[in-house]
């Protein structure tokens, strides 16, 4: 069964259906076909997606990130239950392995609200970059030693 994330407002894109491709041929959204594609770069691919409460949920099943905040979540939640969530800069991060490394939040947002979202999503993002990511909540010391394992 294919995840169809399309969105009548927008044209379709005249590079027609692209999925991401990961490097080890592990596919793990491969179904998906993006609203938009929009680029790629430094071997990142840029797509528009309409991520349904569904596919947010396997998302987080491959999550590389820091421990969730609850507060953050409820509040992308009600934003987005009222329909007052819109495609804007704030990206979802998806890793050379496909794990999720920025988005965590809207994402488990997505899931509690049951509505879609768009959202921009970069795939193929390499870890490395993931201390330098996080605003508009910035990652702190104990995100990151969180992440390896080390107790605060």
């Amino acid at each position: 069964m294919r995840t169809i994330a399309r969105h009548s407002l927008d044209k379709p894109s005249r590079n027609g259906p692209a999925r991401f491709e990961m490097p080890n041929n592990e596919e793990p959204y491969r179904e998906v076909v993006p609203m938009h594609f929009i680029g790629r770069h430094e071997g990142v691919r840029f797509e528009i997606w309409s991520i349904t409460p569904e596919l947010a949920a396997r998302m987080l099943e491959r999550v590389h990130n820091r421990p969730r905040r609850v507060p953050r979540v409820a509040k992308y939640s009600r934003v987005m239950r009222r329909g007052g969530w819109r495609l804007n800069y704030e990206w979802i991060g998806i890793d050379e392995e496909g794990y999720i490394i920025e988005g965590q939040h809207r994402l488990q947002a997505c899931i509690e609200a049951d509505v879609p979202f768009v959202a921009l999503v970069l795939i193929g993002v390499p870890r490395a970059l993931f201390p330098s990511l996080g605003t508009p909540l910035p990652r702190g010391g104990a995100d990151i030693t969180a992440l390896r394992g080390i107790a605060n």
